[in-house]
């Protein structure tokens, strides 16, 4: 019993080391690079696409599915009279290399800023297993960031 427990023990420590060793992988890849400077997790985040190409409609979706994978609590934005309405507490302004997130409290005030130049938006765009990672990575650092 004791020899089971040792070796379910090493695997999952391995495991959990392989996981950290693709993670940095990932990270090198994009080169990735946060700026946070007063996010508040426990808030609501709009999906906000500004990331203009021919295969964007759904990065919404795939943001919004990542975030609450991630277990961020999810908003939504809407256009009435020509004015934009968000129920959120923070917008994820999506360009192709770039989140921007912004306070809906603060009058739109830039909190934090993601940034993954070693992309060109397939992060984004396509929902490959590989993009769905590399979203999950980008936000576990996020979170990381805040503690």
């Amino acid at each position: 019993m004791k020899k089971s427990l040792f070796t379910l023990a090493l695997l999952v420590s391995f495991n959990s080391f392989g996981q950290s060793k693709q993670d940095k992988k990932v990270i090198k890849k994009l080169k990735l690079e946060i700026i946070n400077r007063g996010l508040d997790l426990d808030g609501k985040f709009a999906i906000k696409n500004n990331h203009k190409c021919e295969v964007c409609e759904n990065v919404e979706t795939y943001w919004n599915t990542a975030l609450f994978k991630a277990g961020l609590r999810t908003g939504t934005w809407y256009m009435e009279d020509g004015v934009e309405v968000y129920d959120a507490d923070y917008v994820f302004l999506i360009t192709s290399q770039q989140i921007t997130i912004l306070s809906v409290y603060d009058d739109f005030e830039t909190v934090a800023s993601i940034s993954f130049p070693g992309n060109r938006g397939y992060i984004n765009a396509w929902n490959w297993p590989k993009n769905i990672e590399q979203r999950a990575v980008v936000l576990r650092r996020l979170i990381a960031s805040n503690l």
